[in-house]
C-alpha cells in the first residue's frame, strides 16, 4: 500500500483533485458506498432504544432536534468497533475483556447487550465513579478500576493506580478505542496491555488517524488548523475528558506496539459519520460527502478519519 501523495494523484493538478464540490448522499444498497460499513439496522434499533444511562453527556447543538444519546452520536464508530472487537472475543474463545479508558462505558454496554458476550469484562476509568453509576455497571456484570494510563503526567485530581491489578497474562483481547491520542506517553498504556495479555492475545487499537483526507483538505483551502480547532486539544483544555494530544499513521502505532512485544497483524482503515442515521434526533442525518472526498476515500483506505491495528502479544 503505498502512502506517496504523487504516485496517488500522479499528474493531477489540485483544481483536478477537488474539482467537485457536489454533495452526494451515501447509500446503504449501494455497492459502491459499501467501504462505508452501515452498522445493521437492527443495531440501529437497539442503539435507538437504548435507555439512557447516567454516563450521557452531549453538549448542546444546533444540528440536533433534540437531545441525542451518547450512543446515538457515535452509533456509526461504536459499530465499526464493537463489531471487530467481538469478532476478536469470537476468534480467540475470550474469557477475560479489558476495555482501557473505557469511560463512558458503551462499548461494555454493546457486548453484553447486543452480541451477548458472557465473559468477564473489566472496564478502567480515571474517575470515581458515583453510587448510581457503579450500581448499573454491576448490574451488567460489568467491572471498573481506576486507572492511570498517563502516570507520568501530574493529575490535578490527585494521584491514581498506575498498575492494573490483574494477573500478567490473565487476559485475552484488551481494547483501547479513542484514547491513545489523548496521552502524552501512550507507552505505558500500550506496557499495560502486554503484560496482561497471554500468549495470542490480541490487543485492539483504535484512533484518529493522522493521514486523514481533512488534514490535506485544511491544509489545500487555507483553513486555520490542520486536524482540529485547537480550542479543543490538550493544548488548551486538560480534564478528565483531555483534549487530543496527537494523531498517529498506522506505522507510528505499529513501531510502539513492537516494541512492547505485540506483533501487529491487521490494520484497517474506516471513515466514521457522527450525529446521523436518526432523523427524530439529528437535522442532518444522511451520510453527505464530498464527491471529491467520496472518490479518493473509496480507493483509497489510509486517507479515511479512523485507523484500527489488532496485534498480537507472542
Amino acid at each position: 500500500m503505498s502512502t506517496n501523495l504523487l504516485e496517488i494523484f500522479g499528474d493531477l493538478s489540485l483544481n483536478e483533485i477537488f474539482t467537485s464540490n457536489e454533495v452526494v448522499e451515501l447509500q446503504r444498497d449501494r455497492e459502491e458506498d459499501s467501504w462505508i460499513e452501515f452498522p445493521p439496522e437492527d443495531f440501529l434499533e437497539f442503539v435507538a432504544s437504548y435507555p439512557r444511562t447516567p454516563f450521557d453527556r452531549v453538549p448542546p447543538s444546533p444540528d440536533y432536534h433534540k437531545e441525542p444519546s451518547f450512543l446515538m452520536v457515535q452509533a456509526h464508530r461504536f459499530w465499526i468497533t464493537a463489531s471487530r472487537v467481538y469478532r476478536q472475543l469470537q476468534a480467540t474463545s475470550a474469557k477475560t475483556f479489558v476495555d482501557l479508558g473505557s469511560y463512558p462505558f458503551f462499548l461494555p454496554f454493546i457486548l453484553r447487550d447486543y452480541f451477548s458476550f458472557d465473559g468477564e469484562i473489566v472496564a478502567t476509568v480515571n474517575m470515581p465513579l458515583t453510587a448510581q453509576q457503579e450500581k448499573l455497571l454491576n448490574k451488567k456484570r460489568i467491572s471498573t478500576a481506576l486507572l492511570d494510563l498517563d502516570p507520568l503526567i501530574r493529575d490535578p485530581e490527585g494521584n491514581k493506580p498506575a498498575e492494573l491489578n490483574l494477573e500478567s497474562g490473565s487476559v485475552d483481547v484488551v481494547l483501547a478505542s479513542h484514547v491513545i491520542e489523548h496521552l502524552y506517553h501512550p507507552m505505558d498504556m500500550i506496557g499495560t496491555a502486554s503484560r496482561l495479555l497471554r500468549p495470542g492475545g490480541k490487543f485492539i487499537v483504535t484512533t484518529d488517524n493522522a493521514r486523514m483526507i481533512d488534514l490535506f483538505s485544511n491544509y489545500i483551502f487555507g483553513n486555520a488548523f490542520f486536524y482540529e480547532p485547537i480550542e479543543g486539544t490538550a493544548a488548551m483544555t486538560f480534564n478528565d475528558w483531555r483534549g487530543h494530544v496527537r494523531f498517529f499513521t498506522a506505522e507510528e502505532l505499529t513501531t510502539m506496539l513492537m516494541t512492547k512485544g505485540l506483533q501487529t497483524g491487521q490494520v484497517e482503515f474506516f471513515h466514521c459519520f457522527y450525529s446521523v442515521f436518526f432523523e427524530e434526533y439529528f437535522r442532518q442525518p444522511q451520510l453527505l460527502i464530498n464527491d471529491w472526498k467520496k472518490r479518493w476515500l473509496s480507493k483509497t483506505p489510509w486517507l479515511r478519519n479512523d485507523v484500527s491495528i489488532i496485534a498480537e502479544k507472542k
